[in-house]
């Protein structure tokens, strides 16, 4: 299996060059997240108004974890991959964990039942796919290689008598505290394995590891992780002299109705591999969200200064219907998922669908919009003009429906031929 690490410690050369800086870059990264409305929570609470001191001790290195539970990562976790990167906009140095242990234990964070086990085939090969999909964003963001980290590279040369050890320091307490623990404790969720239960000590050893290796004291996570930093943080206090820990929870990303944005109801989840979500489909995704889905998602993805992003929403609220946030970050996103090419054909894909001259399109385009699954077809009004059409139409009922909204709409009966030739 090929190493995952790809960088080792850092080097004192680079510890020494950002030294100066340690004192802004951690709270001037907070502050951009506050700015961004990003921060949901903190450890410790009023951490970037009542911790100055402290954060001035903070090296410049941030972490985030993600779990390989998929052979992708979806657009939930874009949110923290995006805001990780973001932090070496202000001298700091991402690291990326993949949880190739902890993935095989299973967080029990937002869950009311336990996670089914996947086999160790499944989860080797979730790891490194993620792996790579994690320095291939950070390729299209970075100039310097994002250090990704498989969990499983300490974990697995950890005995059962040396895992209990470093538990030592570790609270059952506090653990029992944890919001996710004491819900599956209730009667209606049945209790909690020792196997999930064990998750956060994992993630607690993982921060440790950091630590040790890159002097990481800061960490970000998702909405469901201020269990998991709260513990951690105090596990690092007592197994480190006293040293200072914190960390940020960033806020769950939801549509209008308050689901999860992705994963609407009716809908597939949102993937950044082309291979489960075309870059065509991820980029209309995002160019067809609502105004205010739209601006919430600019404000928390763009990696542009936060002046040009309050400017280009303003822009966008004088000018209602040119779609403005919307453009821009379905070509900022596109272009950071699946990179400059991804971003062209997308394009070339959506001005193919709105042409009527669906014949001359070239063969690459063809080819990817067959793969978009989407349905290309002529529609005839009363006029005898032909319009273009297209939609996601996979049965005949929906092909049915198709034809019944087409003749709603207008005086005019509207006569659907087709499907054109661009049609899988």
């Amino acid at each position: 299996m090929p190493a995952i690490i790809a960088i080792g410690r850092l080097s004192s050369p680079f510890l020494r060059c950002y030294g100066l800086r340690w004192c802004s870059s951690i709270a001037n990264y907070i502050a951009e997240l506050r700015t961004r409305g990003l921060i949901r929570s903190t450890y410790p609470s009023k951490l970037d108004t009542e911790f100055a001191a402290e954060l001035k001790s903070l090296p410049p290195v941030v972490y985030a974890g993600f779990d390989p539970t998929s052979k992708s990562l979806h657009i939930g976790n874009l949110l923290v991959l995006v805001n990780l990167l973001r932090c070496s906009q202000f001298g700091l140095r991402p690291i990326a964990i993949v949880g190739g242990a902890t993935a095989a234990v299973g967080d029990p964070s937002g869950r009311s039942t336990e996670r089914k086990s996947q086999a160790k085939d499944v989860l080797l090969r979730n790891t490194e796919l993620i792996a790579a999909q994690l320095r291939n964003i950070a390729g299209n963001v970075l100039n310097d290689e994002l250090i990704v980290i498989d969990n499983n590279t300490w974990f697995k040369e950890m005995s059962v008598v040396d895992y209990l050890r470093n538990c030592k320091h570790l609270r059952v307490g506090e653990m029992l505290r944890m919001g996710a623990i004491k819900s599956r404790l209730s009667e209606e969720c049945g209790g909690i394995s020792f196997t999930e239960f064990s998750y956060q000590t994992m993630q607690a050893i993982d921060w440790f590891m950091l630590l040790k290796e890159y002097n990481c004291r800061f960490q970000i996570g998702g909405s469901d992780q201020l269990g998991h930093l709260d513990l951690g943080a105090h596990y690092i206090k007592r197994t480190c002299e006293g040293k200072f820990a914190a960390g940020i929870c960033l806020p769950l990303v939801t549509d209008r109705a308050g689901n999860k944005l992705g994963k609407s109801v009716g809908e597939g989840q949102v993937w950044l591999s082309a291979d489960l979500t075309s870059p065509f489909h991820f980029y209309q995704f995002l160019r067809q969200l609502h105004d205010d889905e739209a601006e919430l998602m600019y404000r928390y993805f763009s990696l542009d200064h936060w002046e040009d992003v309050s400017a280009k929403i303003a822009e966008h609220r004088l000018n209602l219907g040119k779609w403005i946030v919307q453009d821009a970050l379905a070509n900022e996103l596109t272009k950071v998922v699946h990179g400059e090419k991804g971003l062209i054909m997308a394009q070339r894909c959506s001005r193919a669908l709105f042409s009527s001259k669906m014949s001359a399109c070239g063969a690459v385009i063809r080819g990817a919009l067959r793969r978009t699954r989407v349905t290309i077809f002529q529609v005839r009004d009363g006029r005898s003009q032909i319009l273009p059409v297209f939609a996601f139409v996979d049965d005949g009922e929906q092909l049915q429906q198709l034809r019944e909204y087409l003749n709603s709409v207008g005086k005019a009966n509207l006569d659907l031929k087709g499907p054109t030739g661009c049609i899988r």
